[in-house]
């Protein structure tokens, strides 16, 4: 399974300027993955707001990539498109209602 903090420490190395190799870098991954962990909310079943029909959005972004949702009434949905660093999807269907348990991150 890949790493679910993956993008989000390529978001943090670039709001910190710490370059990905060479010399010049000063954290590693695992320490940019332990100050996240020092800085999450975790949710569980968090209802999205819906944007259109089929866009719903969260009030925070920045979201590892094992976010998962559900509809109203607990059926999985995976989204067509959209983006776990701005908290905003798109489903393929028009659910009722968007449930997603994960956890975001304060990059900052």
């Amino acid at each position: 399974m890949a790493d679910p903090l993956v993008t989000l420490i390529a978001r943090l190395r670039r709001i910190i300027n710490d370059p990905l190799d060479g010399p010049t870098v000063v954290f590693d991954d695992a320490e940019l993955a332990g100050f996240l962990e020092g800085h999450a909310l975790a949710f569980e079943n968090l209802e999205l707001t819906a944007e259109t029909r089929w866009t719903f959005t969260a009030d925070y972004g920045n979201w590892a990539d094992d976010v998962t949702f559900v509809d109203g009434a607990g059926n999985a949905l995976t989204p067509t498109s959209g983006s776990n660093l701005g908290g905003r999807w798109v489903f393929p269907s028009a659910p009722s209602a968007v449930f997603a348990t994960g956890q975001a991150y304060d990059l900052h």
